[in-house]
């Protein structure tokens, strides 16, 4: 009896536990879903200030969702696609305040890739709305160096990009091409052929 009793009692404990991971696991899916929703949508937003204002409040649900799961890496994410909508409107206070709360839930979420994310969008950040490229050009050192550290070659390629882009833009030339050429070494030795050189 007193063994029963005990079973009883464990799966009267447990039982809310199991629901409430299956919840929080529910509410990622969600999470996900409306972040993933949102990135489909970055391409066709518009300057009407209705528009903004829709694209700005459904990041601001992402956010109160992520919150309320306690999930740092959703919190970056939507910090980071905010920042990225108040930047599309020129409004550089909150786009720089929404990607420097990125960085700190990247770190949080201990996601090196990002972590990296959050390093390049700052280096965009600083090239776009300030023209300091040379700050701009320090986190994307940081970010290209974080993603050869954990072999993360997609995003090595993107930030290869954005860097070639800055240097173009702050008329680096050299910086230009030797960028360049660090990225061309991603590209496997069978696709590079004479007809490829430029």
């Amino acid at each position: 009896m007193k063994l029963c009793l005990h079973f009883f009692l464990i799966f009267c404990y447990a039982l809310p536990i199991f629901s409430q991971n299956s919840a929080v696991a529910e509410d990622v899916k969600n999470i996900r879903y409306k972040i993933q929703a949102s990135i489909d949508s970055l391409d066709v937003l518009s300057s009407e200030p209705s528009e903004f204002q829709i694209a700005i409040q459904e990041k601001r649900d992402i956010l109160n969702d992520a919150f309320q799961a306690e999930n740092p890496l959703a919190i970056h994410q939507g910090y980071h696609l905010l920042a990225y909508d108040y930047l599309s409107n020129d409004d550089t206070v909150l786009a720089r305040e929404s990607f420097e709360k990125s960085k700190k839930f990247a770190k949080l979420s201990k996601d090196p890739g990002a972590l990296a994310l959050s390093y390049n969008d700052l280096a965009n950040y600083y090239a776009i709305a300030e023209k300091n490229y040379d700050k701009a050009f320090q986190y994307s050192d940081k970010s290209i160096d974080l993603y050869k550290k954990i072999h993360d070659t997609v995003g090595l390629s993107k930030a290869y990009h954005n860097d070639i882009l800055m240097a173009l833009e702050a008329n680096k030339l050299r910086k230009v091409y030797s960028t360049i050429i660090k990225a061309r070494k991603l590209q496997p030795e069978e696709l590079i052929t004479d007809s490829s050189i430029a």
